[in-house]
């Protein structure tokens, strides 16, 4: 599966942070090192993941390897789309209307105020984005084209200012909640 650059659990995205992503095993290693060693490099087994969500997801694991292999705490995001299982609240911050959803909140920290501040700068881009696909179609001497781009430039600044806060914060044990 293709992860197109984002943790496969939080969603954020690679760019966002200095660090380097980390491949998870769905199923954690301690579990099919006891006959399933295949899923060291079954690329269904191997998840992108923030060093966040990887180290909060760590060996967690629920299941019986005898049966199938999966690891029943959390959605596979090979065989679940997340978008129906996750959704924004009205903070950015990452929610669930299924039970399971909300325990892998619980499981992998999603709660923190990190992944809300990581939610709206997502949130900021996509509007940025939006409005410079509408500038591209209006007359750049109306009035709608220059309110438009004033409040582009007005949004970009607000999206840097909390990329740079999210940035100096990702692995700042002061700015989690736990």
């Amino acid at each position: 599966m293709d992860f197109k650059k984002r943790c496969a659990y939080c969603n954020l995205h690679e760019e966002m942070i200095t660090s380097y992503f980390e491949v998870d095993h769905f199923v954690p290693r301690k579990e099919f090192e006891k006959g399933w060693l295949q899923l060291e490099t079954d690329y269904n087994n191997l998840m992108l993941s923030c060093p966040k969500c990887n180290k909060e997801k760590g060996s967690a694991f629920r299941g019986d390897l005898s049966v199938n292999y999966d690891n029943d705490l959390f959605y596979n995001p090979v065989d679940h789309d997340y978008n129906t299982v996750f959704f924004r609240d009205e903070f950015c911050g990452i929610a669930s209307n299924d039970k399971k959803g909300n325990e892998m909140i619980v499981l992998l920290k999603l709660y923190r105020p990190i992944h809300n501040l990581a939610g709206i700068c997502d949130f900021s881009k996509r509007v940025i984005e939006k409005i410079e696909v509408k500038l591209k179609l209006l007359d750049v001497n109306c009035q709608d084209y220059k309110k438009l781009h004033e409040l582009k430039n007005e949004l970009k600044s607000y999206y840097s200012d909390c990329r740079d806060v999210f940035t100096a914060n990702y692995n700042n044990k002061e700015f989690e909640i736990e």
